[in-house]
């Protein structure tokens, strides 16, 4: 499959540097992190890719399921960009002044930080969705057989899970290779909240996920 490097790199390129522009500017440093969520974000896609690569397709099939696992590892990354939108409540884009009167504030770095927050979530959801549907034409082109939609949601759920686990829990994709670790703190984590969390994002997944799928299907 030819992959569009040119296309990938640009976006993902002008976004980081867009954000180490306004990370100066603002004298914030939020715009690193979404830099670096931003990396990860590209790395998925650019993994979905990768299933698809001859060399990978012609893999053993214990090979090409574990390369599959760390796919899906690195998976939640993308879409973990939307609960970046949390960071805008840190600034103040009106202060009210009266009993129902507010005054908006006219701070430019406001914006520039609403913008990249925003934009970087849609760049995210975009690769996220496209690294699920080449992980869905991989799949099918090495068993021969038509995927599931189960599977597709399986997918998403777990995703959600590990959305969870990177925002409250504070582990990373890697942390997975220590699973001791990682299943004691859910554990000891587990509540009601974090499983409304989970339940919440996946409604979201999903609706971005076919969201994205119909828009496409409407050309």
């Amino acid at each position: 499959m030819k992959v569009k490097w040119k296309n990938i790199f640009l976006c993902s390129g002008i976004y980081l540097v867009s954000s180490i522009i306004i990370g100066i500017v603002t004298n914030e440093v939020l715009s690193i992190y979404l830099a670096w969520n931003m990396v990860l974000s590209t790395f998925v896609l650019l993994f979905g890719y990768l299933m698809n690569s001859k060399k990978v397709l012609e893999l053993k099939k214990i090979w090409y399921l574990l390369i599959s696992v760390l796919w899906l590892m690195m998976f939640p990354n993308a879409f973990y960009f939307i609960t970046d939108l949390i960071h805008l409540s840190r600034y103040d884009f009106y202060l009210q002044v009266g009993y129902l009167s507010y005054y908006y504030v006219e701070d430019i770095s406001l914006y520039l930080m609403l913008a990249l927050i925003f934009i970087g979530v849609i760049i995210s959801l975009g690769y996220g969705y496209f690294s699920l549907r080449l992980m869905k034409k991989s799949f099918e082109a090495k068993f021969g057989v038509q995927t599931k939609e189960y599977l597709v949601l399986v997918v998403l759920f777990l995703s959600s899970i590990g959305i969870g686990i990177g925002r409250f829990l504070r582990f990373n994709s890697w942390d997975l290779f220590r699973p001791a670790i990682l299943v004691q703190s859910v554990i000891d984590n587990l509540s009601w909240f974090f499983m409304g969390f989970v339940m919440i994002f996946f409604a979201m997944q999903v609706f971005v996920y076919y969201g994205f799928y119909f828009l496409r299907k409407a050309k």
